[in-house]
C-alpha cells in the first residue's frame, strides 16, 4: 500500500465527465517478425499477464480516505480481472489512417472505471489500409490514469511490456497474495497524523526555497536582463475555452535525423527547441487559416521532468512546468527557432530549475483537505477558462528508445499518444521519439478543432518549411512520402 502524492491526487480531484484525466498511447505492430508471422489475441493476453509484475500500476486500485481527509492510497485489487482491462476490437472499414484517428479519439474520450486499477488496453486488428504500414498489422491502445503515471514513468511501463528481440523473453508470473486494505479506523488514524505532520514539512520546504536573504529584491545583472524576455500578456485563442466530452486526434510521423539536421544548423539549439518551433509554426499556420491568429505570441506550458535519482523507481508524477512564448508573431521560421532557443535557455537556469523542484515539493506537502477543496473549486467554477489564461496549449516531448522493440515477436513500428484536456486548455501536442522517428501528436476538443486534418497538414508544412530553410534541397532529390 502506498499513498498518492499531492500532485497525483490533483488529477483525481480535478477530473470531470467532460475532462477525464488519463493518458492514451497507440502502438502499431508488424506481426511478420513474430514466430509463425502471426500473433493471436490469446498470445497477447498470455504475454500481458506474464508482465503484470513489471509495474504495480496494473494491479492496484484507489482507496479513498473517508471525507477525503487525506490523499487516497494505492492498494492491491483482490478481484483483479485481466479480461476486464484488455479488450479485442477491429478497425472499421475502410481501415485507413482516418478511421484509426476517429477510433482513437472515441476511445480516448471515455473515462476509466476508477473502482478498478485505472487502465485499459484495446487490441485493434485490421490495419490493412494505412500508408506505410504493412497489411495485417495490429495496434494496441492503452489508457492509464494520469494519477498513476507521467511521461517518464510511462516509458518504464512500455519497456516492461516489450523485448529487444523478436524472440519473446519468457517471464514467469509469480503468484502473489493481495495485501489486506486498512480499515476505516486505520485510515482516519493515518490521516490525523499526516494532517499534523504535513504543515511542518511544508514549512521546511518553504524555508529551503529561499535560503538566507535570497527573498530580498536585488539588482539584476545585464546578462540576466538580456536573457529575460519582456513579459507579454497571454492572448486568448480558440483553445482557451471550455471543452466538451468529445476528442479529436491527429499526428505526423517525421524523421528524427531531420530534427538533428536542424539542431546542428543553429548554434545552441536542442531537439526540444526544434519540437517547439515546429509546433509554433503549425499553430501560426492553423490560426491564420481560421483567421484567429492574435498579435501577441502564443504561450505553451511545457512539462519538466523533475525526477532525481531517488525518484527513478517511482510511478506517478514528479513533474513541474515552464511557460515558453512560441513567437507565433514572427513570420521567419529560423528567426522563430532562434528566439525560442533563447527563451528556453533563460527558463532552464539553475535557479529556475531548483524552483521547479521546490514547487513540486510544495505540492506534495499541502494538506489533503486544502488541495481537495482548491482542486474541486477550480474545476466546478470554471476558473481555468474564466480567468486570464496562463498558457494557450501544452507541448510535451518524451524521448523514447532508439532501438526496435517487440511484443510477442511483433515489431513495434509507430508510437502515438493522446493527452488530457482541461477547460481553458483545449490543445495538447505531444512528441514521442522512437527508433529514428519523431511522432507529433495533437489532441483537442471536437468543438474547438473540428478539422484535425488541417492541423496535421500545418504540422507537416511547418516542419518542411523549417527544414528547407536550413538545408538546401539537393538537385534531383526525390520528394519524401507524406501521410
Amino acid at each position: 500500500m502506498r499513498q498518492l502524492s499531492g500532485q497525483d491526487a490533483t488529477f483525481i480531484f480535478m477530473e470531470k465527465r467532460a475532462t477525464p484525466l488519463h493518458l492514451t498511447s497507440l502502438y502499431i505492430y508488424d506481426p511478420s517478425t513474430a514466430p509463425g508471422k502471426k500473433v493471436t489475441y490469446k498470445q497477447l493476453m498470455a504475454h500481458i499477464e506474464s508482465r503484470l509484475g513489471s509495474s504495480k500500476v496494473f494491479t492496484q486500485k484507489l482507496l479513498h480516505v473517508p471525507m477525503d481527509l487525506d490523499y487516497p492510497y494505492w492498494v492491491d485489487d483482490p478481484d483483479f480481472d485481466l479480461e476486464f482491462h484488455v479488450r479485442h476490437i477491429a478497425l472499421p472499414a475502410p481501415r485507413d489512417w482516418r478511421q484509426l484517428c476517429i477510433l482513437t479519439s472515441r476511445l480516448h474520450s471515455q473515462g476509466l472505471d476508477m473502482s478498478r486499477p485505472p487502465w485499459e488496453m484495446y487490441i485493434i486488428e485490421g490495419l490493412d489500409n494505412i500508408e506505410g504500414i504493412p497489411p495485417g498489422s495490429f495496434a494496441t491502445l492503452s489508457k492509464y490514469h494520469h494519477a498513476a503515471i507521467d511521461g517518464a514513468s510511462g516509458v518504464e511501463i512500455v519497456s516492461g511490456l516489450h523485448d529487444l528481440s523478436p524472440k519473446p523473453v519468457r517471464h514467469k508470473q509469480q503468484a502473489s497474495q493481495a495485501d489486506e486494505p486498512p480499515s476505516t479506523v486505520e485510515l482516519l488514524k493515518r490521516s490525523g497524523i499526516n494532517n499534523v505532520r504535513l504543515p511542518f514539512h511544508l514549512a521546511s520546504v518553504l524555508a529551503r526555497t529561499r535560503p538566507g536573504f535570497d527573498w530580498l529584491p536585488r539588482r539584476k545583472e545585464p546578462e540576466e536582463e538580456r536573457a529575460e524576455a519582456p513579459k507579454r500578456p497571454v492572448p486568448r485563442t480558440p483553445f482557451n475555452q471550455p471543452v466538451s466530452a468529445h476528442r479529436v486526434f491527429t499526428g505526423q510521423m517525421l524523421e528524427l535525423a531531420d530534427f538533428k539536421t536542424i539542431r546542428q544548423a543553429v548554434t545552441g539549439v536542442t531537439i526540444n527547441d526544434v519540437v517547439l518551433a515546429t509546433c509554433a509554426g503549425a499553430l501560426r499556420r492553423y490560426l491564420l487559416a481560421v483567421d484567429e491568429l492574435p498579435e501577441e505570441p502564443l504561450v505553451a506550458g511545457v512539462p519538466i521532468n523533475t525526477r532525481t535519482e531517488k525518484d527513478r523507481d517511482l510511478t506517478g508524477n514528479v513533474v513541474s512546468s515552464m511557460s515558453i512564448p512560441l513567437q507565433t508573431h514572427v513570420d521567419d521560421p529560423v528567426q522563430r527557432l532562434e528566439q525560442i532557443r533563447d527563451l528556453t535557455a533563460a527558463e532552464k537556469t539553475t535557479e529556475k530549475a531548483v524552483s521547479a523542484r521546490r514547487m513540486t515539493d510544495i505540492n506534495h506537502h499541502l494538506p489533503a483537505t486544502t488541495l481537495t477543496m482548491a482542486s474541486r473549486l477550480i474545476s466546478a467554477t470554471g476558473l481555468m477558462h474564466r480567468s486570464k489564461p496562463l498558457f494557450n496549449c501544452v507541448i510535451t516531448n518524451v524521448p523514447g528508445p532508439q532501438v526496435p522493440l517487440y511484443q510477442c515477436g511483433a515489431e513495434l513500428l509507430a508510437t502515438w499518444g493522446c493527452g488530457p484536456l482541461l477547460d481553458g486548455v483545449g490543445l495538447i501536442i505531444s512528441a514521442h521519439s522512437y527508433n529514428g522517428k519523431m511522432f507529433l501528436c495533437a489532441t483537442s476538443c471536437r468543438d474547438i478543432m473540428p478539422d484535425p486534418g488541417l492541423f496535421a497538414e500545418c504540422m507537416q508544412a511547418s516542419f518542411d518549411e523549417l527544414l528547407a530553410a536550413l538545408r538546401p534541397r539537393r538537385k534531383g532529390s526525390k520528394a519524401r512520402k507524406r501521410r
